[in-house]
């Protein structure tokens, strides 16, 4: 790699935050690539220390991760938030090599010894509850990372995360894909009653953004999307009833293969990813992926997750219901004739809400 390419990459040479504005797809490749070069050799000089120390290992071992994950981590969030065909191919290319490097780290054979070793050394290197906590957790992920696989198995879990990490990047993408494709451009006057100004300002906003070049608050058009901001005010403040409940079901409907949203469906993705994590937690020694995951946390079972859900939901049900209830009879009073629907709770309880306290959401927001 040319010196001058990556010292200039703003992804690679980040400070306290990333500069966001300065990044561009063709920034990710190289980026990752030398943070990975670099993570190598010093991967290669740590498998050669023999008396390990919190300052010849672990912190040296922590630095290796931290550069990728600050590089990854804001490629990350790129995708969720300026997702783009160029950045997804980018991260395409490279996420293979990000999971093989990970992969490296936990099942290296030579660093986990070391783990050991430490673990062992007791108060001499071991000398906080914070460092034993570091080194004990350090220990059980290489475990959960593969460490102790050999051969053909640890060659399927291998294949295992990458799959995953590629089924999770498709199951995003297809949301974001599913979110950018519905839209409502809203005209009349009568469509828009009930939705606060600066709602109006946003979508007029949205809406030249995408062509309707005379668009303004005051007289509109007026775009809806399923990004938060737009589509849950909708849901708030809408007098339209119609209007919220298509954009309620648009939104849970996102690449659910149903409805406008058919092109995309992540329900066979989602089988996969369950079906990668069952085999997964098989390989690993579990019965299935709950007790794997679980085994990272501080819930002593399934089981007992389980109990604590249903003991929750035995002491909250019956103040929701009670809620509900309540909310039911306010509407009736307001007019609303009908049963009250999901599309309608956060319309009445916003309107309820705004009665009981005297002031809006509007109100509140600085200018």
């Amino acid at each position: 790699m040319k010196e001058d390419t990556i010292t200039n990459n703003p992804l690679f040479n980040q400070q306290e935050l990333p500069d966001f504005s300065a990044i561009t797809p063709e920034h990710v490749v190289p980026a990752v690539r030398e943070a990975i070069r670099l993570g190598r050799d010093k991967l290669r000089q740590l498998e050669t220390v023999q008396t390990p120390t919190w300052q010849t290992f672990v912190l040296p071992l922590r630095d290796i991760s931290r550069r990728l994950d600050r590089i990854w981590g804001a490629v990350g969030h790129l995708m969720g938030v300026k997702n783009s065909d160029a950045l997804r191919t980018a991260h395409e290319e490279v996420q293979p090599e990000v999971v093989e490097f990970q992969l490296s780290i936990g099942q290296n054979r030579a660093l986990f010894e070391n783990w050991q070793k430490l673990q062992a050394a007791g108060a001499n290197e071991i000398s906080s509850a914070a460092r034993r906590r570091i080194v004990d957790s350090a220990i059980r992920d290489a475990r959960l990372a593969g460490v102790a696989l050999e051969g053909e198995t640890q060659k399927r879990f291998n294949e295992i995360q990458r799959d995953l990490a590629a089924l999770a990047t498709r199951f995003s993408n297809a949301v974001l894909d599913a979110t950018k494709s519905f839209q409502i451009v809203l005209t009349k006057s009568e469509e828009i009653a009930g939705l606060p100004q600066s709602w109006l300002a946003g979508a007029a906003h949205a809406a030249r953004a995408k062509g309707h070049s005379e668009a303004n608050e005051t007289t509109g058009p007026w775009l809806v999307t399923l990004d938060y901001p737009s589509y849950y005010p909708v849901l708030q403040h809408a007098q339209n009833r119609a209007l919220r409940e298509q954009v309620y079901r648009a939104s849970l409907a996102r690449a659910s293969g149903a409805g406008y949203s058919e092109t995309w469906n992540n329900w066979p993705v989602i089988d996969d990813i369950l079906r990668l994590r069952q085999e997964e937690a098989k390989i690993l020694g579990f019965a299935n992926f709950a007790e794997l995951s679980l085994s990272a946390k501080m819930a002593p079972g399934a089981a007992k997750v389980r109990e604590m859900i249903q003991n929750l939901a035995g002491v909250a049900k019956p103040q929701a219901t009670r809620e509900f209830t309540e909310l039911a009879a306010y509407a009736k009073q307001k007019g609303h004739e009908d049963s009250l629907q999901l599309w309608d709770i956060a319309y009445y309880s916003e309107r309820r809400r705004e009665e009981l306290y005297s002031f809006t959401d509007e109100e509140l927001r600085p200018y």
